[in-house]
């Protein structure tokens, strides 16, 4: 798993920096070998306006799979990053989950109609 961080409207400070990537790295520790890259934009979406205007903005690239998008916006940056990081390992969670349960059974359980069994024999009654 590789952690690219960008912080937009404000300088990315080593101490935040320190922070998005120890939080990342424990919530994705059930599946640092099955994620690929991971972006988080940073970022203040008012500027000096105030409000709630602070954005974190995740993408986690599962092979396999689509592109996981988890957006958190509040007021503190930190707490943002913390619901967001939440959001995207519960995302991550219930991919891989899908993706072993299909692996296991196929998809047997996805196929929406059900296939006519009987044999397309000309002489069978129906």
């Amino acid at each position: 798993m590789e952690v690219h961080l960008l912080a937009r409207q404000f300088p990315l400070t080593p101490a935040l920096r320190s922070y998005a990537q120890r939080r990342l790295r424990h919530a994705f520790s059930f599946a640092r070998d099955k994620v690929g890259d991971v972006v988080v934009r940073l970022g203040d979406i008012n500027g000096p306006r105030g409000g709630q205007d602070m954005q974190c903005h995740i993408l986690v690239a599962v092979p396999g799979r689509p592109t996981l998008v988890v957006r958190d916006v509040q007021d503190n940056l930190y707490t943002a990053i913390d619901r967001a990081v939440k959001r995207a390992a519960y995302k991550v969670r219930q991919a891989l989950m899908q993706r072993r349960s299909l692996e296991r059974w196929g998809r047997r359980g996805l196929a929406k109609g059900r296939r006519d069994t009987r044999r397309d024999d000309p002489d069978a009654e129906a």
